[in-house]
């Protein structure tokens, strides 16, 4: 009786975990993408060229009884050609972050996270992943992406999303390693979109040590004639706190910005403008990646200059056409950033071609020229993704 006993729950156990693992597997995504890049410019006197290679793995799994799954991730990059030396392919594969001198070394970084199901409304998740939010934001524009160990609670309710991270060690986008930040950064945030499509946004940060951060953010879409219009606004303040504070004048930093766009037929265009305050302290987060900061300036997104720095107003225009009319796949684009700072003023021009290949599903190549008053930047790549479950 007892050996049928035991044979029955074998068999029970059998069928759960053969359920179970159905579910994992079943609901479960993997998709593969390859990268080819290459890059030329100028940082001062010092000029640089490379083309390398990158490759990638995501899988998503889906939930064993419901509750329990997996989320992981594989990046490499390797350099194809470098033309000056050891650093020529720094800006894309620097495997200890220039702690030896910038060495070009191929780089392969992973990520795992595990997800508990928290009911019908989210997930509960502790791992290594790419988070993008308000005041923190990993970056993927290269070959690899920025990575960042936390814990994490990432809920939505209907038309609200909220999300609490404790976020401990980040690589950068160039780099293999992950690195402690000198303390724990903490963030707290969500949105909410209305039923006429306003969008608002609220975020907190906070590391010992270093900073409180608070941002807010508003945008508003809306139809203009026969095209659709965005009025977006956000504003981010940051403290100084701690050690960070200590013999500082300009402990607070106010940085906002105001942006709007507009899209008809295949025209669309942007103007943006933005301010940031007195500072003489970091705004960043310590340590990591350094994320966070200025990551919310409509008009932080040239190519080249940054304008996050101490009392400096910025401006920006672009344009994009889409040529899929003329030429299927095609569009290109401009821009025009100005940036007056306290000490010093800088403005950037850039120009992108862009083009999805018509007969490979997902492969697209694009180039991107950038110029400012003392450098010279010019990009192209190739990526091409597919699924694998």
């Amino acid at each position: 009786m007892f050996k049928k006993a035991a044979l029955a729950i074998a068999v029970l156990g059998a069928a759960s975990s053969s359920f179970a693992a159905e579910s994992f597997f079943d609901d479960a995504s993997m998709d593969l993408g390859f990268r080819t890049y290459y890059m030329q410019g100028e940082y001062g006197a010092d000029k640089h060229k490379a083309l390398a290679q990158g490759f990638r793995a995501d899988f998503k799994s889906g939930y064993f009884f419901d509750l329990i799954g997996l989320d992981a991730g594989v990046y490499t990059g390797f350099g194809l050609k470098t033309y000056d030396g050891e650093k020529g392919a720094w800006w894309m594969l620097d495997k200890n972050s220039g702690s030896d001198g910038f060495k070009n070394e191929d780089i392969l970084k992973y990520g795992a996270t595990i997800k508990v199901k928290a009911g019908e409304f989210g997930d509960l998740k502790y791992g290594t992943r790419k988070i993008n939010t308000s005041l923190y934001s990993d970056s993927d524009t290269r070959l690899t992406p920025e990575l960042t160990q936390a814990l994490s609670a990432e809920l939505s309710f209907g038309d609200a999303d909220a999300y609490v991270h404790q976020i401990t060690r980040s690589s950068t986008r160039t780099g293999e390693k992950l690195v402690d930040f000198t303390k724990k950064v903490y963030l707290v945030g969500g949105s909410y979109v209305f039923n006429n499509g306003l969008n608002l946004t609220a975020a907190y940060g906070q590391q010992k040590d270093r900073s409180k951060q608070y941002f807010g953010g508003v945008a508003m879409p809306f139809a203009v004639g026969e095209g659709s219009a965005v009025v977006a606004g956000n504003y981010q303040r940051t403290n100084a706190t701690g050690a960070e504070k200590e013999g500082k004048t300009e402990d607070t930093a106010n940085l906002w910005s105001v942006k709007a766009s507009y899209e008809v037929s295949a025209v669309n265009v942007e103007v943006a403008y933005a301010k940031v305050g007195k500072y003489d302290f970091g705004i960043n987060w310590n340590g990591g990646n350094g994320n966070g900061g200025a990551d919310n300036l409509y008009t932080d997104n040239g190519y080249i200059i940054s304008v996050d720095g101490s009392d400096t107003k910025s401006y920006y225009v672009s344009a994009g056409y889409d040529l899929s009319a003329f030429a299927p796949g095609v569009g290109v684009s401009a821009g025009y950033i100005k940036a007056k700072g306290q000490s010093s003023s800088d403005r950037e021009y850039y120009a992108t071609i862009g083009y999805d290949v018509q007969s490979v599903e997902n492969l697209w190549v694009g180039a991107a020229y950038a110029s400012t008053k003392d450098d010279d930047h010019m990009r192209a790549q190739l990526r091409y993704s597919f699924s694998a479950l």
